[in-house]
């Protein structure tokens, strides 16, 4: 059986997760690598928006928090957006308005987990967002 992080091709599916909480995401990290994604961490949107532009196709999902330093996910999202490079996003925030989540979802993103979450089901919906293609 291939581990869940695996696609149908082989390969590793690609993930980035910016966000400035470290710890936590050193453990979603640590989960994420232990079946079979591959995680880069970004602790501010600024430097993953510059990633994203240099190297548009390098990443399957993007894992965006809202609240962050230098440059916050929400106008790093539309960044990418107006840009034509824009990778499948997926918010994680505490930020629970039904306004925000709607806007976000419409404005193309391809999914939003309200934080507090489990690691599996954080990898459950990731799947979900994976295998739409």
């Amino acid at each position: 059986m291939k581990p869940e992080g695996v696609s149908q091709g082989g390969r590793a599916y690609r993930i980035a997760i910016c966000d400035d909480k470290k710890f936590e995401v050193s453990e979603i990290k640590l989960f994420l690598s232990s079946r079979g994604f591959f995680v880069q961490v970004f602790d501010n949107a600024r430097l993953l928006v510059d990633h994203v532009k240099r190297l548009p196709g390098d990443f399957d999902l993007l894992i965006l928090d809202i609240v962050m330093p230098v440059l916050d996910g929400f106008a790093a999202f539309h960044e990418l957006r107006d840009t034509g490079r824009f990778p499948r996003t997926m918010f994680v925030s505490v930020e629970n308005t039904p306004a925000v989540i709607r806007y976000l979802l419409e404005a193309g993103a391809a999914d939003y987990v309200v934080r507090p979450f489990t690691k599996e089901a954080l990898v459950e919906r990731m799947k979900k967002v994976l295998s739409r293609g």
